[in-house]
């Protein structure tokens, strides 16, 4: 009788009381899940360690093979013809990818533009080499006067956009223009070559009137002032050049022409 009576308190003790009932209605009500355990329920370290352990996989993953699906192959992509004629859209022969032209036509031109290209190569390099042994053969004299045509042109482009030193030539004049010298070459070979020595001037006024040197004088002070007139009417007159500083002097000149030739240019 003792044991029915344990018995029947331990089962009365695990099952919900009235409060516990009221308070399962009132969260069922809101919404919320509610689960409910008996205090007796309660799992020990032991069939925690148990669970874990059938949780675990029994079999190892097998790895499934990469299968790598192939992808169709591609046709030739479609190429521009080089001719600048031309321009079309073409599918190239996959046996002769290195063809650049649509038709036999477009060969053609393309052809003869090679050719045409190659001849004017040729033709520079021999020009080059032409000159290159000609300017070693020169003597003094010769290079004298190759380096006075190349420091005369560069003149006549500095002062492009200015009248005669000697007159009022007007800049726009069609007729021909000179690099006409303050002081002579002749008496003067110290100065053959500068810059501050050497003007634009009309034809009229330096074949003719032999650079008419008052009127010169006069729109030279203006022009580069007075202290560097009066230093170039007292510089050393005599000077004896050598093949070296003519060459330099050359190569800075054509230089210059070049620079300015592209100034001018891009100015216009």
């Amino acid at each position: 009788m003792h044991l029915r009576g344990g018995i029947t308190s331990r089962i009365a003790s695990s099952l919900p009381t009235a409060s516990t009932i009221q308070n399962m209605r009132f969260a069922c009500a809101a919404g919320a899940m509610v689960s409910w355990r008996p205090m007796c329920a309660t799992t020990s370290h032991e069939e925690k360690k148990r669970n874990r352990l059938n949780l675990k996989r029994t079999t190892p993953l097998k790895r499934t093979p990469f299968i790598s699906i192939p992808k169709p192959p591609k046709g030739p992509r479609p190429k521009k013809c080089k001719n600048r004629a031309c321009r079309t859209s073409y599918i190239p022969d996959p046996s002769q990818p290195w063809k650049d032209w649509c038709s036999v036509d477009c060969g053609t031109v393309l052809a003869i533009e090679k050719l045409a290209k190659q001849k004017a190569a040729k033709e520079k390099s021999e020009r080059a080499e032409a000159k290159r042994r000609k300017e070693q053969g020169m003597s003094i004299r010769e290079r004298l006067a190759a380096l006075q045509v190349l420091v005369n042109r560069y003149v006549v482009l500095r002062d492009k956009d200015e009248n005669c030193i000697s007159c009022p030539m007007p800049a726009h004049y069609d007729g021909a223009w000179h690099a006409s010298h303050f002081k002579s070459v002749g008496s003067n070979s110290n100065l053959r070559f500068n810059l501050l020595n050497i003007h634009k001037g009309c034809a009229q006024c330096n074949l003719f009137k032999s650079g008419n040197i008052a009127e010169y004088e006069k729109r030279l002070r203006l022009k580069i002032g007075d202290d560097r007139v009066e230093w170039l009417k007292t510089a050393d007159r005599s000077r004896v050049y050598d093949h070296d500083y003519l060459i330099r002097f050359s190569i800075i000149m054509r230089r210059k022409i070049k620079r300015l030739e592209k100034r001018r240019g891009s100015s216009s």
